[in-house]
C-alpha cells in the first residue's frame, strides 16, 4: 500500500508541476522516486 501511495503522491507532484497525466505521469513517477 505504501508504494502505490508513493507513486500516487509523485503523480500529483508531477501533474501540478510538470502538467503531465496519464501513463507519462506514471513513467515520471517511477523515475522520480
Amino acid at each position: 500500500k505504501k508504494k502505490v501511495a508513493d507513486c500516487t503522491q509523485a503523480q500529483i507532484i508531477a501533474i501540478d508541476i510538470e502538467h503531465i497525466t496519464g501513463k507519462e505521469a506514471i513513467e515520471y513517477a517511477i523515475k522520480n522516486k
